[in-house]
């Protein structure tokens, strides 16, 4: 019985939580999130289309690195607008967890509401380059 359970022991070390389903959408209008979005070893939202407010309405958006290496290391972001020309992310809540928690290059206006808390695990990028 012992040696049945050993040769399922290395399936169990592989297993991980599912992420939201939210993780890895591209956004196309605003978005008003109504839950905590945790996601395993994926990206979080992507900003596809101008002019989106993503409320994170005291919500919480988090990269867990469950049994693998880790968000930080993979280069994940938690928000990426990249290539929209304005977005704004309101608060109060927080995104935290990700190598860049927002990512904005490209944009002409991002602004991050007072209440809105980006964590970044390293930095926070935010390139504008002005047409």
């Amino acid at each position: 019985m012992r040696l049945i359970f050993l040769a399922f022991l290395p399936l169990l070390a592989l297993a991980q939580p599912e992420s939201d389903p939210l993780c890895g959408t591209t956004i196309l209008r605003d978005l008003v999130l109504d839950h905590n979005i945790t996601c395993y070893n994926t990206n979080g939202l992507i900003v596809g289309a101008e002019g989106l407010t993503v409320d994170l309405n005291g919500n919480k958006i988090i990269c867990s690195n469950g049994n693998s290496l880790g968000c930080e290391e993979r280069g994940l972001t938690g928000i990426d607008a990249s290539g929209v020309r304005t977005v704004s992310i309101k608060g109060p809540g927080s995104v935290r967890g990700f190598h860049l928690s927002m990512k904005v290059a490209g944009s002409k206006m991002a602004a991050v509401q007072p209440g809105s808390r980006i964590v970044a695990a390293r930095r926070v990028r935010l390139k504008s380059r002005l047409d």
